[in-house]
């Protein structure tokens, strides 16, 4: 039985998907390490942006789920530091993880109680790639002032950092410094489908979906702009919820002046299974981010065999060599057009050599990681034999 207890502290966690990432991220390392330690989260009882609780969900107390993890939905009026102190001192964990760099009820709030010494668990910060410069600059006015007060609380020296990639983790000791305890290990995917759906791609068609939140880092403006110079009939879906109504309104604006044979559609948030469906019948996944910290639905489009154009700013690199799709830099918008041209000028057999490249390079990279001893190592959960002894998630 485990011994070892980690309370995660997300701002949204399963069944919500609003969020994006950072749900598949704690999600996937709640129920991977479910079975070498109780794992528990506190989270919030509704979804991003929604003013209502999730249908069929506990609130305010303990439940465990299917998946092995303990779960407590905490109301608006329980998402407070008395309520996270409540809820460690129920739950006394040897570790707690927060999730972010910025928010509140799961960062900021609980490294305070640290600093005043009220927080006595082991804490590791997951910053999720919040110190990137193009994370920073957006209400830069009030997240670096946050990060010089975390600094003048000395808080690297009391917490572990988790990084997941050598980048990020010379952005903590940038914020940091050099004597800041940093732990790499990558974000945890989904395992990738064995096998790929059928699909078939028609001759100067294109179909095109970008899944992410309509924000600027995600550069949809830019993809809009940049399809004003596609020749072939497109139809491009965007998924993902709308952050902030002055860049919708930018960005719907941009799509409306597209020519005639480019039609965009605004979806919206869709649940996971809708959103995959979307992508694996897609003949190319587009988003020229401004940086991501790993990018889930990048991931996720490889592993559903869609060839992906993206930008240079991701761990997702050298793809064209991998014949999984394209990776280039956002001074080039020019060769974004390109690509798009490209892809839609393909018939289904020169098509299909991309899907296979895409799912081969997710299966690859999934095969070649092993999480579970990175995970434990971070945690500190069982001893190196245990750790050599551990089921590699890659078997899946």
């Amino acid at each position: 039985m485990p011994t070892k207890k980690l309370l995660i502290a997300v701002d949204w966690y399963a069944p919500g998907y609003r969020a994006g990432g950072p749900i598949s991220s704690c999600v996937n390392l709640a129920r991977t390490l479910a079975p070498h330690a109780t794992v528990g989260v506190w989270t919030s009882d509704r979804d991003l942006g929604e003013k209502t609780p999730y249908d069929g969900v506990q609130r305010n107390v303990w439940r465990a789920q299917e998946t092995g993890e303990v779960a407590f939905y905490a109301s608006p009026d329980r998402r407070t530091l008395r309520g996270f102190l409540a809820a460690v001192k129920e739950f006394r964990p040897d570790c707690v993880y927060l999730n972010g760099m910025f928010s509140w009820p799961c960062a900021l709030g609980p490294l305070t109680l640290k600093a005043r010494r009220k927080l006595q668990p082991e804490v590791v910060l997951a910053p999720r790639g919040m110190l990137k410069e193009s994370a920073i600059s957006r209400r830069a006015w009030k997240k670096r002032p946050t990060l010089a007060v975390l600094r003048a609380l000395r808080m690297a020296s009391q917490i572990k950092f988790h990084a997941t990639s050598d980048s990020e983790a010379a952005e903590v000791r940038r914020h940091f410094g050099d004597a800041a305890s940093v732990y790499i290990a990558g974000n945890i995917p989904m395992c990738p489908p064995k096998s790929l759906s059928s699909h078939a791609k028609r001759k100067s068609r294109l179909r095109m979906t970008l899944v992410g939140r309509v924000h600027p880092t995600k550069n949809i403006d830019f993809l809009l702009n940049a399809m004003r110079g596609v020749a072939a009939k497109c139809d491009l879906l965007i998924i993902g919820p709308s952050e902030e109504h002055r860049y919708q309104k930018h960005c719907e604006s941009l799509a409306a002046k597209l020519p005639e044979n480019i039609q965009v559609k605004f979806s919206g948030s869709l649940p996971p299974e809708a959103t995959r469906a979307h992508v694996a019948a897609s003949d190319l996944f587009a988003l020229p981010t401004l940086g991501e910290n790993f990018g889930h639905a990048i991931f996720e489009a490889l592993s559903l065999g869609a060839p992906i154009l993206i930008s240079d700013q991701t761990i997702w690199r050298h793809l064209a060599t991998k014949e999984a799709g394209w990776d280039l830099p956002l001074s080039r918008p020019q060769r974004f057009t390109e690509v798009i041209n490209a892809v839609a000028a393909m018939n289904n057999q020169e098509h299909d050599r991309l899907r296979r490249g895409a799912h081969r390079f997710a299966c690859e990279y999934f095969r070649q990681s092993d999480f579970v001893p990175e995970y434990l190592r971070l945690f500190g959960i069982t001893e190196s034999k245990t750790i050599e002894q551990s089921t590699r998630t890659s078997e899946c």
